[in-house]
C-alpha cells in the first residue's frame, strides 16, 4: 500500500514553485499577501467557498497563509496566489491538497475577487496548475468540486476537461455546516 503522506514529488523538490501563462503569474502566498486577500474574500466570494469566512481577518488569513506554505514545504500541498503579469498582486488563488485516503488524488480549490470574475483568469490560472501537477508521477487523479448553483466554477472545470463525476457532502467550516457539492475530475496522463 503507497503511503499517502508521501510527498508530491514535484512538491518536495520545488517548494518555491511559480508558474506562468500569459497573462499571469501563480506563486506561493508570503505573508505581506494577507491584508490583500483579506479584503478580497467579500461575502460574494465566500459564499462559494468551504473554509474562508466573510468578513475575513488579516490574521485568518495570515495564520492560514503560514498553514499553507508548511504544507508546501511538506510536500501535501501546492497552494499558490494569483498575480497579473505585470501588474495587480493577489487577485485570487488556486490551491492543490494530496488526499489523504486516495493515494495519488489530489483536490483543487479555487476563487478570484470580485473584481476579477468573467475575464477566463481562473481558467488560465487553474489549466496553469493542472499541467504542473499531470508532469508529477506521484499524481494520478486531479479533482475539485462547487457547490451545484456555482455555475461559474463547475465551467472552468468543464473547459479544462473534467468530467464530473456526483455529489459529495463536504464540511464547510464557513459556516458550519455540510453542504452537497458536485464533483469533477480529470486523469493526470490525460493532461500530458
Amino acid at each position: 500500500m503507497i503511503d499517502t503522506a508521501t510527498p508530491f514529488a514535484t512538491l518536495s523538490s520545488a517548494p518555491d514553485v511559480e508558474l506562468e501563462t500569459e497573462r499571469l503569474r501563480l506563486r506561493p502566498p508570503v505573508a505581506d499577501d494577507a491584508v490583500r486577500i483579506a479584503a478580497l474574500v467579500t461575502p460574494e466570494v465566500s459564499r462559494w467557498m468551504a473554509s474562508w469566512p466573510s468578513p475575513c481577518t488579516v490574521d485568518f488569513v495570515a495564520d492560514r497563509i503560514e498553514k499553507a506554505r508548511a504544507a508546501l514545504a511538506e510536500g501535501r500541498a501546492l497552494p499558490l496566489v494569483i498575480d497579473l503579469a505585470g501588474g495587480e498582486a493577489a487577485i485570487g488563488m488556486v490551491e492543490a491538497f494530496l488526499s489523504r485516503d486516495d493515494p495519488g488524488r489530489v483536490t483543487l480549490g479555487f476563487w478570484l475577487g470580485e473584481g476579477f470574475h468573467g475575464r477566463g483568469y481562473m481558467t488560465e490560472a487553474v489549466r496553469a496548475v493542472l499541467r504542473h501537477l499531470a508532469r508529477d508521477p506521484a499524481v494520478r487523479v486531479i479533482d475539485g468540486g462547487a457547490q451545484g448553483a456555482n455555475a461559474a466554477s463547475q465551467g472552468v472545470m468543464t473547459k479544462l476537461g473534467m468530467r464530473p463525476v456526483g455529489t459529495r457532502m463536504i464540511y464547510a467550516s464557513a459556516r458550519a455546516c455540510d453542504e452537497p457539492c458536485e464533483f469533477y475530475e480529470i486523469e493526470a496522463a490525460a493532461l500530458l
